[in-house]
């Protein structure tokens, strides 16, 4: 057996008082800012050569509570992803307001980048947003020190407990590339990346769409513990069994609302 495979089956594996030590420090971790968002008429069109304007989202109106979890659900052309983009400002709306706890978001400077610090995005294909180049260690610890996240004689143990959160074993991947893991480690790294800020509001933009089932599980597991202790989730799925461990599901169909409804989760215990 190769060391890569051995690593893959073995080593980045923690035992199960590791898993319950890092469910038990996620659940005490620091007292969060829970935000309510808003997205009030929102209307996003882009111009197309030759063919004028397409309109992506058309007077949209959504509200996340603060501690709950959302899906937008919908197919390929939908608008799902451009609500993502929009509530995460990698877009700008054409028209309309995006509002935390009552308030428009900042536009530019220090306030929109404390707002991207409060509403983090985990991308469908992490290998895409990691650079192959450098360390797990590398992609963590990068943003601890530019933020300022914690003094620096901290930092190599906050890279360790974060990937300790997401069930990585800090040992064995953080000297790894991202070519060395697997696709589902890759999610947990871009999980952990995620997590720098101590976001309040985490948007998963199909976080199990190329993942196997069981990967699947443990990935939404691990939303599982960031919900219990405190985060807001917004899940963007195609996929109606992802949908369904939110508490509410929104159905997008040709840039527009279709249906809005409450879950079952909605009445149990609070889980992702």
């Amino acid at each position: 057996m190769s060391q890569a495979n051995y690593t893959h089956n073995h080593a980045l594996t923690p035992s199960a008082a590791a898993i319950a030590a890092a469910d038990a420090a996620a659940l005490a971790d620091m007292d969060r800012v829970v935000s309510t968002l808003e997205l009030r008429d929102i209307t996003k069109k882009y111009r197309v050569r030759g063919a004028g304007q397409l309109t992506a989202l058309n007077k949209v109106n959504v509200t996340v509570s603060s501690g709950k979890t959302v899906a937008l659900v919908g197919q390929s052309g939908s608008g799902k992803s451009t609500i993502a983009k929009i509530i995460t400002q990698l877009e700008r709306e054409t028209s309309g307001a995006v509002l935390l706890d009552g308030q428009p978001i900042p536009r530019r400077g220090k306030g929109l980048r404390a707002y991207r610090q409060r509403v983090r995005m985990v991308f469908q294909d992490p290998f895409a947003s990691l650079n192959p180049t450098q360390t797990i260690r590398h992609h963590i610890e990068r943003p601890l020190r530019l933020d300022h996240v914690v003094p620096s004689r901290e930092v190599e143990g906050e890279v360790r407990r974060l990937l300790s959160v997401v069930r990585l074993d800090p040992d064995a991947v953080i000297n790894r590339r991202p070519h060395e893991l697997s696709g589902g480690q890759r999610q947990r790294v871009a999980i952990a990346r995620a997590l720098v800020n101590n976001p309040s509001l985490i948007l998963a933009d199909e976080p199990t769409g190329n993942l196997d089932s069981k990967t699947s599980a443990e990935i939404m597991r691990i939303l599982e513990v960031l919900h219990s202790r405190g985060n807001t989730i917004i899940l963007v799925t195609h996929e109606d069994d992802i949908a369904q461990h939110a508490h509410r599901i929104i159905r997008l169909r040709d840039g527009k609302i279709h249906s809005d409804e409450a879950t079952l989760r909605s009445k149990e215990k609070a889980v992702v």
